[in-house]
């Protein structure tokens, strides 16, 4: 019976292997840029400096590229005159969210129909306007939560780069007041990280910083560290510690520590915000006086004036509030375009 085995045998020809199937190519599951494969149809990028074309798609697409075909301008970092652009969907989502979902439970937790998520993707790749117009009925805040985070993770190269990952995670474990390394964090991102980056960062850590507050938080039961779990795969992830345990939560500890010293990185000479880090001063926040030099008072959205200097906003806490959401819808409402 075993010769009778082996002979048939000499005709058996096992299939070979498709090439994709191979275990030597298997990449670990997770969030990151080891995950962003291109399919066939989709465009490439050799280098962040290459001017996409013209149908290119928006999700996978280099930041650097994402602002030269779909920049918003929403306002100026803190404490310079640098123009803060991001991409169209971190803008759009970014003034939806902040709007109406926060007092949303679970936001940036739970997910969006898929349905619905997939929708949005087709609308913020499609040019020439990526999603500038976005029309939010139909949609839900989760589902633009959802398309955010899908965005940020799916970025060739995440805001905090994995060759600045050892200088993130390094700085929190050092013995100093938390002030401290937040002011070095703070001097970190504008040093290490290109422009497009660091204010897709700053934008994103203001947004945190603002859902994060306990006002809001007891609501949503999403405080700094629940965010922080949320968005740690989105903003920062070395690849060869993806199935790490232990390394994803000093990580996530990292992007926290962010999120509630936000307020601590900005520039002494900034006013702090009352809501919000103040790490992003939004268009329409700041008067300009005929030389152009920034303005001691701020017109209010009460029509009352806002003495900059003793850093205080009028009015009771909601109309504050109220002030701070207006202020991030006239940021998108005035927004220019940033060609290449």
């Amino acid at each position: 019976m075993f010769l009778r085995f082996k002979e048939k045998m000499k005709y058996f020809k096992p299939r070979s292997r498709p090439q994709s199937d191979n275990l030597t190519d298997r990449r670990p599951q997770g969030f990151g840029p080891q995950q962003n494969a291109r399919t066939p149809s989709s465009p490439t990028y050799r280098g962040t400096d290459k001017s996409p074309g013209a149908d290119a798609q928006l999700f996978g697409m280099p930041l650097a590229c994402a602002v030269k075909v779909a920049g918003v301008r929403v306002g100026r970092v803190a404490g310079s005159s640098e123009a803060c652009v991001v991409p169209t969907v971190v803008a759009a989502c970014g003034r939806h969210l902040w709007d109406h979902g926060q007092h949303t439970q679970g936001i940036f937790r739970v997910n969006g129909s898929m349905k619905r998520v997939q929708r949005l993707q087709e609308e913020f790749n499609a040019a020439p306007a990526y999603g500038r117009h976005t029309d939010w009925s139909g949609y839900t805040l989760h589902d633009a939560a959802t398309i955010l985070r899908r965005y940020l993770a799916a970025l060739p190269q995440l805001v905090i780069p994995s060759e600045h990952y050892d200088a993130f995670m390094g700085k929190l474990s050092e013995t100093a007041p938390d002030a401290d390394k937040a002011r070095d964090y703070g001097a970190m991102i504008a040093r290490l990280l290109q422009p497009e980056a660091r204010h897709t960062l700053l934008y994103m850590l203001e947004l945190l910083a603002g859902f994060a507050q306990p006002a809001n938080s007891g609501q949503t039961l999403m405080n700094a560290s629940n965010l922080a779990a949320v968005l740690q795969p989105c903003l920062m992830v070395h690849p060869g510690h993806v199935a790490n345990p232990q390394e994803y939560s000093r990580a996530k500890d990292v992007v926290e520590f962010l999120i509630v010293h936000a307020a601590a990185m900005c520039p002494a000479d900034e006013p702090v915000a009352a809501t919000g880090a103040g790490l992003i001063v939004f268009d329409g926040d700041e008067s300009q006086s005929a030389d152009g030099e920034r303005g001691r008072f701020v017109a209010s959205d009460d029509g009352t004036t806002v003495d900059t200097s003793a850093n205080e906003l009028r009015g009771t806490p909601q109309q504050q509030q109220q002030q701070q959401q207006n202020r991030w819808s006239a940021a998108f409402t005035r927004e220019s375009a940033v060609t290449a």
